[in-house]
């Protein structure tokens, strides 16, 4: 049985996804620090009041302000070096080091798509996501591939599975199931136009509340179904939009519909209108696949995967509702819940 697994996630499939992951998630990378410059959460890097650290990093603060300005721009650049595939390697892991950083440096500026950018970022590294429409082939510096064994893409689908169902699962709460957080949520967005006034009806938290919570539960199982896996796209769609409008949320609603796309399979991108020509592989190499994963890398993937699975599920081990008291709220998936 194990053979017959590892057989299965090491046979070849379309890179298609990986290259259009590569440019769309490098763009928005960048799109997230440049964003956060400019409505001036840097601010909480250069001039806080008080720092807080996270309890396993103490030793990470942040740096004087010149250097974080600096690191804005590393970030800023390296995402989009790491969309064009240009000196690929080097630059993905600039970014992961400096996103990472970025990110453990102020515990009050945790938020759960900044964590899921510093999981996917540390997986690029390993991935040959440049060996396609990338400036590394265009300049010779790596023979283009036309596939990649098929781990590469459960891991990535893996992530935003993970996002949703934990997302669903902290809905589960007195909280959330009573409409609080929405029903919070109305007077203060009473001056938006439409929205506000959808918003403050009386019925609205409860559709907003309940129908969060389906979504959540239910969008995983309703995209691994091919005939339904339309239908559910459509409606993630719906939902991330509706973020847009009435949270803002940065780049997350639409880094989510970017990964929610990746649920059509390995080669959609060549499906695509107007892009499909790029996706052709003329005269490409295949992925020169081993029989199957290696053991070692097979235990890494297992570890990391029982790991992620796990960890949402410590404020169990905690007194009191992980909203409250913040214990085990972090790297859990606690999506808007307050």
């Amino acid at each position: 049985m194990i053979t017959a697994f590892q057989n299965r996630i090491s046979r070849p499939v379309s890179i298609n996804f990986l290259i259009y992951f590569r440019v769309v998630a490098g763009i928005f990378f960048s799109l997230e620090i440049l964003n956060d410059w400019v409505i001036g959460d840097i601010q909480e890097y250069i001039s806080p009041q008080f720092n807080f650290t996270f309890l396993w990093t103490p030793w990470l603060e942040p740096w004087p302000p010149a250097f974080i300005y600096l690191q804005y721009v590393v970030m800023i650049l390296a995402g989009l070096m790491v969309a064009l595939g240009f000196y690929y390697r080097i630059s993905v892991i600039i970014l992961f080091f400096a996103y990472t950083s970025w990110f453990l440096m102020e515990k009050t500026e945790y938020v759960n798509h900044t964590y899921l950018y510093c999981l996917v970022i540390f997986w690029l590294i390993f991935l040959p996501a440049n060996r396609y429409l990338s400036m590394d082939v265009k300049l010779g510096r790596v023979n283009p591939l036309q596939q990649v064994p098929a781990w590469v893409y459960y891991l990535l689908v893996f992530h935003m599975a993970i996002v949703y169902f934990f997302g669903g699962i902290a809905k589960i709460n007195p909280d959330w199931l009573s409409a609080s957080p929405m029903r919070f949520l109305g007077p203060s967005k009473a001056n938006v136009p439409v929205v506000g006034y959808l918003l403050n009806l009386p019925w609205s938290p409860y559709i907003l509340s309940y129908g969060g919570l389906l979504f959540d539960l239910l969008i995983v199982p309703v995209l691994l179904v091919k005939r339904l896996r339309s239908y559910g796209f459509a409606v993630a769609c719906f939902f991330h939009l509706s973020n847009v409008m009435i949270f803002g949320l940065a780049t997350f609603p639409w880094f989510s519909i970017l990964m929610t796309t990746l649920f059509f399979g390995p080669s959609f991108p060549g499906k695509l209108p107007y892009i499909n020509q790029l996706f052709q592989h003329k005269g490409h190499t295949q992925w020169e696949l081993k029989p199957k994963v290696k053991s070692k890398a097979l235990n890494f993937i297992a570890v990391y995967i029982v790991f992620h699975l796990v960890i949402p599920w410590r404020h169990l081990l905690y007194p009191g509702p992980a909203s409250w008291t913040e214990e085990g709220h972090d790297f859990s998936w606690h999506m808007m819940l307050r």
